[in-house]
């Protein structure tokens, strides 16, 4: 029986590939779109007027042409396969004039994991505009942080993410007061956190 898997189980726009599975034939396998999120330019697809995204050979890697995020339905002969294709949302934060960028992917409303291999890039992650939120976003405690977000329903990390920048604020000032990573408390970058206490800074809306 002829079955369809996606490469990666959790694709992006543009990074999209099915193997055709459970089938002898050496031909070209066609793979066509039944259905598509509305933004894609396959919005029209249907099962009575499906599109074509992708052909390759049977049991390798197929390129198929997924432009936005959302849920698909592709087909191959008498095989189905719904795909939801991730899309990268992003976050400005800002605290105490540290400036830094929170990067996610997020699958259904759930943030997964990302990684360059498959998707181009890592996250969660945190990109530092400044030495000090770069200093922070080097520290254990905050990559740490970021991977627990992973799994996480998107929505309420979005109305959150003041708590996470909180997370890394608290975390940031316990690493560089203690003298375990440091031969002495780090003073000089007390200033990140106004003399040593947690400041709570901004986080902007995720796009």
């Amino acid at each position: 029986m002829t079955t369809l898997i996606a490469s990666p189980t959790y694709p992006l726009p543009g990074r999209a590939r099915v193997i055709v599975s459970g089938t002898e034939s050496t031909r070209m396998a066609r793979i066509y779109c039944t259905a598509a999120p509305t933004a894609s330019k396959h919005e029209a697809a249907s099962s009575t007027s499906p599109i074509k995204v992708g052909s390759g050979r049977p049991q390798h890697q197929i390129d198929v042409d997924l432009d936005v995020a959302g849920a698909y339905t592709l087909v191959c002969e008498d095989a189905t396969i719904d795909l939801d294709v991730g899309q990268r949302m992003t976050a400005q934060l800002t605290i105490n004039g540290h400036r830094g960028t929170l990067v996610l992917h997020v699958w259904d409303e759930t943030i997964r994991g990302a990684n360059a291999l498959e998707h181009g890039e890592n996250s969660p992650r945190l990109d530092g505009q400044s030495d000090g939120m770069k200093a922070a976003a080097a520290t254990m405690n905050v990559g740490a942080t970021l991977a627990a977000i992973v799994g996480c329903d998107a929505t309420i990390a979005a109305g959150d993410l003041g708590a996470i920048a909180d997370d890394m604020i608290d975390s940031f000032n316990a690493h560089i007061a203690s003298t375990t990573y440091h031969v002495v408390a780090d003073t000089f970058n007390l200033d990140f956190a106004r003399g040593g206490k947690p400041v709570r800074g901004d986080a902007r809306v995720l796009s």
